[in-house]
C-alpha cells in the first residue's frame, strides 16, 4: 500500500507526498505527490455544505483512478469527475462539531494500488442564536404511546430515506434554487425553547407564506416521502443523490407522487399550516446523509461551480 503524508501549507488546501512501500536492504524512497486536496470553503460553519476537491497532478495520475472512498463528518463522500484533473464531492459540517475535523480517502488506481489520505480541515463554531416562544400546552405535552409509536415510525421511515440517498447517484445539475421567494422567518440552527423548555435546534429555514403559495423542488432529484407526518405535516423529501435530500413541510397541498422524478423550478406543493406550527410557511430543511445542513448554504453559486 503507498501511503501519504500530508502537510498543510494554505488554508484549503492539502499538498501531499508518497513514501512507497519499503523493501528490506534498500532505503524507503520518496516520490512526487500524485495528489492534492481542497475544500471550500476554507473554513466552514457548523451546518454548512462543504465541497472536497480531489486534484491529480497530471493527465497520467487522474486517468489511473478508479475509485475514490472517502468519509467526512462521518458519512460517506460521492466523488465525480468535475474536469480532466479533479474529482469532487459534496459534504457537510455537523451542527455540534467545531474545530479539527478529518478527511480521509483511499484512492485506488490501476495498477491495484491504493494510495490513502487523510487532511484535517478547520470548522467554525456557528452561534445561531435563541428563538424564545410561548406556545399552546400542546405543542409542548408529552405524546400518547400511539402518537409516540407514530413519531418513531415516521422517523425511522426518514433515516431510510438517508441509506438510499447514499446508494442513488447524483440526480443534479448546477445550482440549487430557493424553493419559493420568500422572507426567512426563522433561521437554521437556532435554539428553540417553548415555554421555559429548551426544545432543540431548528435544523432548517422557515420561509414566510400565505395557505396555498407554490413550492418548487429546489433542485433534480426523486421523491422518496409524499405523506402526512406528526409534526411535519403534510411533507415532501427530495432524493437528490449522492447523500443529499431535501425536506418540505407543512404543505397545505402535496402536488406529487412518491417515485415521481422532479425538476428543479418544479411545483411539488403549497404552503400550508399542517403539523405542529401556529400558522402558515415553508420549512425547507437539507442533509447530507444524517448531517443536517443550512439550506440556503447549498444556494451558493460557488459550491455548483465546483461540481461537474
Amino acid at each position: 500500500m503507498t501511503a501519504i503524508q500530508a502537510g498543510r501549507t494554505a488554508a484549503g488546501v492539502i499538498f501531499a507526498s508518497v513514501l512507497t512501500t519499503w523493501i528490506p536492504g534498500e532505503l524507503p524512497a520518496q516520490a512526487a505527490a500524485p495528489f492534492t486536496v481542497e475544500w471550500y470553503p476554507d473554513t466552514p460553519m457548523a451546518g454548512a455544505a462543504t465541497i472536497i476537491t480531489l486534484h491529480a497532478v497530471d493527465q497520467d495520475a487522474a486517468r489511473a483512478v478508479e475509485e475514490i472512498a472517502g468519509t467526512f463528518g462521518g458519512q460517506e463522500l460521492h466523488f465525480d469527475l468535475s474536469d480532466g484533473l479533479s474529482f469532487s464531492a459534496l459534504g457537510g459540517v455537523p451542527l455540534d462539531r467545531s474545530g479539527q475535523m478529518e478527511i480521509s480517502l483511499i484512492v485506488h488506481t490501476s495498477d491495484a494500488a491504493q494510495v490513502t489520505l487523510t487532511a484535517q480541515l478547520t470548522a467554525a463554531a456557528a452561534d445561531y442564536g435563541t428563538d424564545t416562544l410561548t406556545v399552546p400546552p400542546r405543542f409542548t405535552d408529552a405524546l400518547d404511546s400511539a402518537t409516540a409509536s407514530r413519531v418513531a415510525n415516521e422517523r425511522r421511515m426518514s433515516r431510510g430515506v438517508t441509506d438510499v440517498a447514499h446508494s442513488t447517484a447524483r440526480m443534479w445539475e448546477g445550482s440549487f434554487s430557493l424553493p419559493r421567494m420568500a422572507r426567512v422567518t426563522s433561521r437554521f440552527g437556532r435554539t428553540r425553547v417553548l415555554n421555559g423548555e429548551p426544545r432543540g435546534r431548528h435544523t432548517g429555514t422557515d420561509l414566510d407564506g400565505e395557505e396555498g403559495d407554490l413550492v418548487q423542488a429546489a433542485a433534480a432529484g426523486i421523491v422518496a416521502i409524499a405523506q402526512e407526518f406528526f409534526y411535519s405535516g403534510n411533507v415532501v423529501f427530495i432524493n437528490h443523490g449522492a447523500g443529499l435530500i431535501t425536506t418540505y413541510s407543512h404543505l397545505s397541498q402535496i402536488e406529487v407522487s412518491e417515485g415521481q422524478s422532479v425538476r428543479r423550478g418544479e411545483v411539488i406543493g403549497r404552503v400550508g399550516a399542517t403539523g405542529r406550527v401556529t400558522g402558515p410557511h415553508l420549512h425547507w430543511a437539507a442533509r447530507y446523509g444524517s448531517i443536517a445542513l443550512n439550506p440556503l448554504t447549498l444556494v451558493d453559486p460557488k459550491l455548483t461551480e465546483l461540481l461537474p
